[in-house]
């Protein structure tokens, strides 16, 4: 399902994303945090999103200031372990 938004700029939405990111970590929320990863890559393959919408509203919200080829090595290491992590888990409770 696309990403529709009525309300807010995707880059506005990134921001709300990575906010929601920081509480399941602050809480120490690991499936939180797991399932958030899980759809943000989705909705990243899918392109309703892009990276660069992704990563501006991380640098915000995070007070980083990554560049593409960070964001591309953040993505893979972070982003995407997670969401393999969630996916396992999701498979697991399919048997």
């Amino acid at each position: 399902m696309a990403l529709k938004l009525r309300h807010q700029t995707a880059g506005e939405f990134a921001v709300r994303f990575w906010n929601a990111v920081q509480r399941a970590q602050g809480d120490g929320d690991k499936i939180e945090f797991s399932r958030l990863m899980y759809w943000i890559e989705r909705k990243l393959v899918a392109g309703d999103i892009t990276d660069a919408e992704v990563s501006k509203g991380f640098n915000a919200v995070f007070e980083r200031a990554i560049n593409a080829t960070q964001w591309t090595q953040a993505r893979t290491d972070r982003v995407k372990e997670a969401h393999g992590r969630y996916a396992a888990m999701l498979a697991e409770v399919n048997l």
